[in-house]
């Protein structure tokens, strides 16, 4: 047969299709055919179905294969096809099939599946860590290449378990809980996904998932372990006495709980009442039997042994045990129970009316007596508080004791008896009443009182009576008829010293002296203030007196002269002291007591010779002004010093000083060069000797001193650069000798730190006087020369290190060091000590000696020696020479050149078959004597017995460990091979070494038995059964062989299957037969046993299985009721409820179950009332029985209702009957009520303020009328509240305050509360907000509404705020004639405490002493002997104790302290200034005394601010008129000014024109309006002056105008007055201007120029007066005044007088012009002629002129009407402090006094002094008066300082103008 075409049969049958290839058409396989036409056929083999058959498809006429459908390895692994062809010819041929084989191959593209599902396994809670749980089994999907498998957890609950990534093992990780929250929150049931990854070949390509996960659920079953556990061991709670049965108790705290963690029948537990160990059927629980967790309730089962009088507490245990269990766990909790008492018994007051005598002097808080009621209840309610009503709040009562107390100041004078109502209130709110009776017995409290508050009285020294009679009286209030108000008078003190100078009559008050009085013998602490102190007193019992201060003057008299002390001065002063410098100053004193009779003054009388000047008032002497000192020309001066007293006559005393001029050094010292230089070796010893400097000074004594200014010094190294001394210490190189200027080395010098250093040199004279100071400077250079003390030094340091390769050839460099020297010109050579050798004593080193190089000499090897030290040596070739040393440290770097050697081990190893995973079979050990990688072994496990992967070793340890779980059922033994191999990076370079070990695995007890299963259905038993009766057979196999196979079977203690501690059924230990092994009656249900199956092995296996028995019921119990309680079967119900309503629920059991214990209800038809079937209805299937109509309990109290419960049993039903009692209750019909009889309104309660704990009041005082007590509970609820969210009101009655919340008095003094009693205490009601109210009650309140009470919460006071100053710069102005004793100001109106009295103020004190300015007041006052001039009080009171003279000023502070009676303080600054009554403004206000008074320091304030000045507020008082009468709408306030700055007052007219100024201000009329300011205005006797001043410049216009007239007159009386004076006017002339300094004064020649001085006249003579002198003396004509030039003349016919006048240069004008008018209107002086010069010495240009001793005489004619002047006409004008200055059209007063109608001739008046004249003055006449023959000689000073005139009038007093 032909053949058409030729099949590739081999090629088709070897051909294989991927099954990834695409299914589009692709031809797979072309036929080669011989001939073309051909028709080609593709058909499968029989079986195949259309999936199959239409994967591949043939092309009929070219013969081309294509796929269809895509390929799946897992459908068809191969596909077989038969493959025909026939031609197309005539006839058709038809060629032989060949077979078509397809061979897909498979690819990872399926994922993995698990077998064996589902997982789900139990497991007890007791597992122990490692237990096998499962084992999850997975496949490749892709079976035709199968990957391994690895497993893990992926999600889920797997926390507390572990898998093998490898056999899929799941083991407990971690202990189990059956009983945790977490568990009990997923039924016990832990559910995990367990993923299934596939472990991919190297190289290999997915094309799917190569994931699967399953769900693996573990059941945890419970284990009985856990008691039943309280929420607490102890409980505290309570319950009101009498309480009905089945009221529950009320816990105090958390509410009872109990659980039992354990799950099912484990947790089942009962609860029973115990006390002491025995059952306690007072109280019963609700629940009584509890599943797994409940809250408990106790409630009362006997209400009767609830008796607070009986038992107030009750401890009793509430025991929780379980039921079901064998273990019958349990656990305990006690429960204290308090028995709350009820309140029903009033308080009863012991008598019904008190009656009590106090004294009207007893003190607040003196107790009267006590009052005091019982109550016969107890704690709270036996609790008796007491209170008080009447009285007029003089006593209070003690809340608790009852004890009455004084309150308040008592005064029988006032009210002598007292009635009070008393109320005694307990806990309960109930009240009792009682009176009180008071009755005030009389004391003597009532002291004598002075009409005054002090008496004055004046007496001359020495004098026997009083100007006046002092008498002093005083009054006493007591009855007049009693001792009490009879007076008596005495002296209780007086200075001391002065004990017998007075004496009082003791019925009159007179004071009278005994012994007249001395000034000076007076204590000078006195200032001839004598102060007595009388009192007087009464005759009562005790004895009560008040005191009174007499202040008696005493007046002085001039009686002693001023006493130097000592009366010889000696005095060194230098002589370049400039003018002004103070020499010394003279001391004298005066023993007389007061001024003027102390006050002196001093002068120079000789010797000064215009280099020195005296201070009058202090003695002060001073070098002159212009003076020159020169002790070489003069070098001592002898000085005549008088002191001159002021008191009348004056006195005069001298004293002698004697000036020393001392000489000074003042010339500089000098260098005698200022610059050299030295050289120095740098090694110079410290303290060698540099360079000698030396200065010069020509001073005698003069004291030089070297110092070397270090920060001037300089240094250069040798580059020439400067460097920084400081840093480098170069400043310490040298110093000097300070008494000779040697410098010397003073440090260590180093010549390559500085090679130059420049240093300055100081020499100054300790001892220069002028200038200061006295010094010379010079320069000194020192070069350094080098010495060679600096060995070479190593470069970078002294060590090196170096790492060499033990491979390294010999003669290779090593290292090469390198040194520097610091030194000159050095060279270095090196060389090796302490070098190491081989072992032939070669050294591996050596060194170039000139280079340092060191090469290596031997081969090293590192594991002969791996390290090598030796020392470089370094040395200069300097003198000496030095050398330094370097260390070298040679490491030997390793080279691989050992082999690992293992170290013995045995051949074989036993290994159990139950080992874990990590066990440890043996740790190979190989060592490599290589270092680092070349010696560290890895070790690796090899041979072909571990391609399963069992064993593993550790690569770095070569601990030999099982990898995975070892079964030696699988396979016995292992041949194994171990190669240790080093670590070196390059692997060819590697050694390694093998060791071959062989591991049999030996058998254990791996297999525990497995229980065979049952049949279809569960086993069941009748609970009639007979005991031993078999219920069903258990089996179970295990494939272990041997004892280890054979099976023995028993219960567990794991069911519920349970009597006691006895099982229900038991089990044949061989054959498995379950029976019955006790009595089943009534235990009908199903039970659980656990069968454990466990095998005979050495270490036995065992398995467990529960089996459930179904014991069925049969029907053979009745029902029993359990509720109500069949023992005690009562119910109440409230007669006002509606039909429809529950009566109670009845309960009862059937111990049988299923159909046989459901129980139906029904009523009795056979009842004993019939109306009972028409009153109730009874629910059959619930038990609910129900009122079928409305109850009245008047007609029917009680019903006896019997019911019946049947059960429904087969064949035979059960039933019981039951009589219930239903008792119909009574309602509550009385609310709780506030008895507005009884109950005060508001009613009080009190809280202190600040209180930071929970402070409470009692407000349960509402009763309710109802008559069961059940209905008397009252709860309160506050409803309104003026104070939001501040106060909590319990349900009790008890007003607490909120946590956290605090009262404050001072904000709130008392608040309102509206409180509601209610007998529903099961609500919660918001208070609403209270608008405050005062008198008025709160809206809410209505009193008709008996449910509420309106409180009134009073706020006590604490100490919580300090005294404050109104103003902490208190300022007060007093006048100087304020009388000694009187009280200023008292402080207390200056201070305000916000707390009540009872914190008050308590006293005052002063911090500091008063203190004067300026310090010339304190010193005036020091001269007065006066210690403090103002006493504090602790009242506050401020008293003056001393007076103060006219001409004293300034003010005076003190620190002062309020403290309040709690110890806080406040400070303040109190100024008191002296001020005259001009200084004063009245302020007038439109307002009353005590409007005003309030903003007193409010004006003080807003004035300082706007007029800039510190306005103090002196006094306010009830303004006055002009006509004296007081206005009381008005008042009068003084104020007065100060500056800020300067503390000066200012003057009232001047501080008037600032306010006027100010006025227009818009602060100023706001001020004048708020305040309601009338006017100000000055006080009366500054407009008294002003209006004086201008009466006198009427007079003075009228004076100048008959001065005119007069001046004529004078022109022509002067002419001749000239004629005959005018040799002695120019005597005068003369010298006065000798002694103003121009021309010699001790020359005779000068002496003669002055007529009349060339015989008689000296130093400080008076020419005038010596004529008086020659005319009276000299006879012979030789010395007379003819025969110097002047002709004499005879003497007119009228008087001469010599008066004292003040004398001023024109440039100094008066300073207060306006008080001219003070001069007398008769005198008509006038200035004839001035001089006008300005002589100024030393060029000193300044407005005061600097003024030189002179000497004037005055000639002063009277006319005869001077004889009719009066006395007064003379008298001394005192114009305040300031002075008079005489112009041309100003007269001067006269300051001569005089008797009336005599002339100062006729009282033979003479006067002497001296004064300071700026420059040559006229002489000065004044005309008028009658002839005198003689004249009168005047001397008066001149003060430049304050221009003051000091004359003495033939010894009269002095006078100053």
């Amino acid at each position: 047969m032909r053949e058409f075409c030729q099949m590739l049969e081999i090629l088709m049958s070897t051909k294989i299709l991927h099954k990834q290839l695409p299914f589009s058409p692709q031809t797979l396989i072309e036929l080669v055919c011989i001939e073309l036409h051909l028709q080609s056929s593709l058909f499968c083999i029989q079986g195949a179905d259309d999936e199959y058959r239409s994967t591949f498809e043939i092309s009929s006429t070219n013969g081309q294969i294509f796929l269809k459908k895509k390929l799946d390895y897992e459908k068809h692994s191969f596909y077989i096809f038969k493959v025909g062809v026939k031609d197309r010819g005539e006839p058709v041929l038809v060629g032989k099939p060949a077979d078509f084989v397809v061979t897909v191959l498979d690819v990872q593209d399926t994922p993995p599946m698990f077998v064996n599902l589902p997982y789900n396994t139990e497991i007890k809670e007791t597992a122990t860590v490692g237990s096998s749980v499962l084992r999850v089994t997975g496949l490749d999907g892709d079976q035709g290449i199968p990957n391994e498998l690895s497993y893990r957890f992926v999600s889920g609950d797997s926390e507390n378990f572990e898998i093998d990534s490898t056999t899929g093992w799941i083991t407990v990780k971690a202990s189990l809980d059956r009983d945790s929250a977490s568990m009990a929150s997923n039924g016990g049931v832990y559910a995990m996904f367990v993923q299934a990854t596939e472990k991919d070949k190297p190289g290999q390509q997915n094309y799917g998932n190569t994931t699967a996960t399953a769900i693996v659920t573990i059941s945890v079953q419970d284990v009985n372990d856990n008691d039943p556990q309280f929420s607490q061991t102890h409980y505290t709670a309570q319950i009101h006495e009498n309480m009905q049965n089945g009221v529950p108790v009320t816990f105090l705290g958390d509410m009872m709980r109990v659980a039992d963690a354990d799950q099912g029948t484990n947790s089942h537990f009962a609860l029973t009442v115990e006390k002491d160990g025995q059952p306690f059927y007072d109280f019963t629980t609700l629940p009584e039997e509890v599943y797994t967790e409940s809250t408990v309730l106790i409630r009362v089962n006997n209400s009767e042994a609830l008796d607070y009088e009986k038992e107030k507490e009750i401890i009793f245990q509430i025991v929780a045990r379980e039921v079901d269990t064998a273990e019958r766990r349990s656990s305990t909790a006690t429960v204290t129970l308090s028995i709350l008492d009820m309140n029903d018994n009033a308080p009863n007051f012991t008598h019904s009316q008190y009656l009590f005598n106090v004294s009207e002097d007893a003190t607040v808080d003196v107790s009267i007596g006590d009052i005091f009621a019982v109550d016969d209840d107890t704690d709270s309610f036996a609790r008796v508080s007491y209170t008080i009503r009447g009285g007029n709040d003089k006593f209070r009562v003690d809340s608790l004791s009852g004890a009455l107390y004084v309150q308040g100041q008592l005064d029988r004078e006032t009210t002598s008896q007292y009635y009070l109502s008393a109320e005694a209130i307990d806990g309960g709110g109930l009240r009792s009443p009682a009176e009180i009776q008071i009755i005030v017995t009389d004391v003597n409290d009532n002291p004598p009182l002075f009409r005054r508050s002090d008496y004055e009285g004046v007496v001359r020294e020495k004098d026997a009576t009083f100007l006046r009679p002092i008498v002093v009286e005083a009054v006493d209030d007591d009855q007049p008829t009693t001792e009490n108000s009879i007076v008596h008078y005495r002296i209780d003190r007086t200075p001391v010293g002065l004990e017998s100078n007075f004496t009082i009559n003791a019925l009159t008050g007179e004071i009278s002296l005994e012994v007249p009085l001395d000034y000076e013998k007076l204590n000078p602490d006195l200032h001839g203030k004598i102060v007595l102190e009388v009192v007087a007193h009464d005759s009562g019992v005790p004895k009560l007196s008040s005191t009174v201060f007499v202040n008696i003057t005493v007046e002085d008299i001039n009686d002693f002269p001023p006493v130097f002390k000592p009366d010889t001065y000696i005095k060194h002063i230098m002589e370049n002291s400039p003018e002004g410098t103070s020499v010394l100053t003279v001391t004298a004193t005066d023993e007389d007591a007061t001024s003027p009779n102390n006050d002196f003054f001093y002068r120079i009388e000789s010797g000064a010779l215009d280099k020195f000047r005296i201070n009058f008032d202090t003695g002060e002497i001073t070098v002159e002004s212009g003076a020159k000192l020169d002790r070489e020309d003069k070098q001592e001066y002898h000085l005549r010093i008088s002191a001159t007293d002021r008191g009348n006559p004056p006195l005069t005393n001298f004293s002698d000083v004697t000036i020393i001029l001392d000489n000074i050094n003042d010339e500089l010292p000098r260098f005698l060069q200022s610059s050299d230089a030295v050289r120095i070796s740098e090694n110079a010893d410290v303290g060698q000797s540099v360079f000698s400097y030396v200065a010069t000074d020509t001073d005698e004594g003069s004291d030089l001193m070297y110092t070397l200014l270090k920060n001037l010094t300089k240094a250069f190294d040798n580059n020439g650069d400067e460097i920084d001394i400081s840093a480098t210490g170069v400043d310490n190189y040298f110093d000097v000798h300070a008494n000779n200027g040697t410098i010397f080395v003073s440090s260590k010098l180093d010549r390559e730190t500085a090679e130059r250093v420049v240093v300055k040199i100081l020499a100054e004279d300790l001892n220069a006087a002028d200038p200061r100071p006295q010094s010379a400077t010079a320069t000194l250079t020192v070069t350094l020369q080098d010495y060679n003390d600096n060995p070479p030094t190593f470069q970078p340091s002294d060590q090196f290190r170096v790492n060499v390769s033990e491979a390294e050839n010999i003669n290779s460099v090593i290292l090469r060091v390198m040194t520097t020297d610091p030194d000159k010109s050095q060279q270095v050579t090196y060389g090796l000590e302490r070098f190491t050798t081989d072992a032939t004593g070669v050294n591996y080193f050596s060194i170039v000696e000139a280079t340092g190089t060191v090469l290596l000499q031997q081969k090293l090897d590192r594991e002969n020696k791996s390290s090598h030290t030796f020392i470089i040596v370094a040395k200069d070739n300097g003198v000496p020479q030095q050398s330094s040393s370097a260390t070298v440290f040679i490491t030997v770097a390793d080279e691989n050149d050992n082999i690992p050697q293992f170290v013995a081990y045995p051949a074989t190893f036993r290994v159990p078959e139950n080992v874990s995973v990590g066990y440890e079979v043996h740790t190979m050990q190989a060592k490599d004597y290589d270092d680092g990688d070349f010696g560290a072994v890895v070790y690796s496990l090899e041979g072909a017995d571990n391609d399963d992967g069992n064993f593993q070793i550790d690569p770095v340890t070569g601990q030999l460990t099982v990898a995975k779980q070892l079964d030696r059922e699988t396979k016995g033994a292992y041949r194994l091979e171990v190669m240790a191999r080093d670590s070196d990076p390059d692997v060819v370079d590697q050694k390694s070494r093998r060791a071959a070990l062989t591991i049999f695995v030996t058998d254990v007890n791996d297999n525990a038995p497995q229980f065979l299963p049952l049949g279809p259905s569960s086993p069941t038993v009748a609970e009639i059964a007979d005991i031993g009766k078999s219920v069903f057979t258990v089996s179970a196999n295990d494939h272990d062989e041997g004892a280890n196979g054979q099976v023995e079977y028993r219960l567990t203690t794991d069911t519920n299957a349970t009597v006691g501690d006895s099982s229900l059924f038991s089990i044949e230990k061989s054959s498995g037969i379950v029976k019955v092994a006790q009595r089943l009656h009534a235990k009908a249900g199903f039970y659980y046993i656990t069968v454990l199956a466990s095998d005979k092995g050495a270490e036995s296996k065992s398995t467990t299985k529960q089996y459930v028995i179904d014991v069925y019921d049969v029907n053979d119990a009745f029902p029993v009721f359990v509720h109500p309680d069949p023992n005690n079967p009562v119910v109440q119900i409230l007669e006002d409820v509606p039909p429809g309503t529950l009566v109670i629920k009845l309960e009862a059991e059937d111990s049988d179950t299923g159909r046989n214990g459901l129980v139906e209800y029904s009523l009795d038809l056979q009842q004993e009332d019939p109306r009972t079937l028409q009153t109730f209805s009874l629910n059959s299937t619930s038990g609910e029985l129900t009122t079928k109509v409305a109850l009245d309990r008047e007609t029917v109290e009680n019903y006896k209702v019997v019911v019946k419960a049947t059960d429904n049993g087969i064949p035979t039903n059960f039933s019981k009957s039951l009589t219930l009692l239903v008792r119909v209750k009574d309602i509550n019909d009385e609310p709780p009520e506030f008895d507005r009889k009884t109950i005060a309104t508001p009613f009080e309660v009190k809280f202190k303020e600040n209180e930071t704990s929970q402070a409470c009041a009692n407000v349960s005082v509402a009763t309710d009328k109802d008559d069961n007590s059940e209905f008397t509970i009252i709860c309160y609820y506050l409803v309104g509240a003026e104070l939001q969210d501040m106060f909590q009101l319990d349900k009790s009655g008890s007003l607490c305050l909120k946590k956290d919340r605090v009262l404050d008095r001072e904000v709130t003094a008392f608040t309102n509360l509206v409180i509601r009693a209610s007998d529903d205490c099961n609500t919660d009601v918001t208070p609403s907000p209270l608008a405050p109210s005062f008198a008025e009650a709160p809206v809410l309140y209505d009193p008709s509404d008996t449910s509420l009470l309106w409180v009134r919460v009073n706020v006590t006071d604490v100490n919580d705020f300090r005294p404050v100053f109104v103003r902490h710069d208190l300022a007060l102005g007093i006048t100087r004639d304020v009388q000694v004793g009187k009280i200023l100001y008292n402080l207390r109106d200056e201070v305000i405490d916000y707390d009540t009295e009872t914190w008050g103020v308590s006293r005052f004190t002063n911090l500091t002493e008063f203190e004067a300015h300026p310090p010339r007041l304190a010193t005036e006052l020091a001269d007065m002997n006066v210690g403090s001039p103002f006493t504090l009080f602790p009242n506050g009171s401020v008293k003056v104790n001393t007076y103060f003279n006219a001409d004293m000023s300034g003010f005076f502070t003190v620190n002062v302290r309020v403290i309040d009676k709690g110890g806080l303080s406040d400070d303040a600054l109190l100024r008191i200034s002296l001020i005259s009554d001009n200084q004063r403004l009245k302020v007038v206000f439109r307002e009353g005394v005590a409007k005003v008074g309030t903003y007193r320091a409010e004006f003080s304030e807003r004035m300082s601010a706007v007029t800039g000045l510190r306005i103090v507020v002196d006094k306010v008082q009830t303004h006055e008129n002009e006509n004296n009468v007081a206005e009381n709408d008005k008042t009068d306030m003084f104020i007065h000014g100060e500056d800020l700055t300067t503390n000066e007052i200012i003057p009232a007219v001047r501080l008037l024109r600032i306010i006027d100024e100010l006025s227009a201000s818009t602060d100023m009329n706001i001020l004048l309006n708020d305040l309601n300011i009338v006017e100000f205005k000055e006080t009366s006797s500054s407009m008294e002056d002003n209006e004086m001043e201008k009466k006198l410049q009427m007079a003075l216009i009228l004076v100048s105008v008959i001065l005119g007239v007069l001046c004529i007159i004078l022109a022509v009386v002067l002419y001749f007055t000239y004629k005959r004076y005018s040799r002695k006017l120019k005597a005068a002339t003369a010298l006065a201007y000798v002694n103003s300094g121009i021309g010699p004064q001790e020359t005779d020649l000068y002496k003669v120029d002055i007529p009349g001085t060339n015989m008689h006249s000296y130093e400080n003579s008076n020419p005038i007066y010596l004529e008086k002198i020659m005319l009276e003396g000299d006879d012979d004509g030789q010395t007379s005044l003819d025969e110097n030039a002047l002709t004499r003349q005879a003497f007119p016919g009228f008087d001469e007088q010599e008066v004292c006048m003040n004398i001023f240069p024109e440039d100094r004008g008066p300073r207060h012009p306006h008080h001219h008018h003070h001069l007398p209107h008769h005198h008509h002086p006038y200035i004839l002629n001035h001089g006008n010069a300005n002589y100024n010495n030393n060029n000193n240009n300044h407005s005061s002129p600097t003024s030189k001793p002179g000497y004037l005489k005055a000639v002063i004619t009277e006319h005869e009407t001077s004889k009719n002047l009066q006395a007064n006409d003379l008298a001394k004008d005192t114009l305040h402090d300031d002075k008079m200055m005489l112009s041309s059209s100003t007269p001067s007063p006269s300051p001569v006094t005089g008797s009336a109608n005599s002339s100062i001739a006729e009282r033979g008046l003479k006067a002497r002094g001296s004064f300071q004249l700026p420059d040559p003055i006229r002489p000065i006449v004044v005309g008028g008066g009658s002839a005198v023959s003689e004249d009168y000689d005047v001397d008066m000073e001149y003060e430049d300082d304050d221009g003051t005139v000091t004359c003495n009038v033939n010894g009269l007093p002095s006078t100053e103008i």
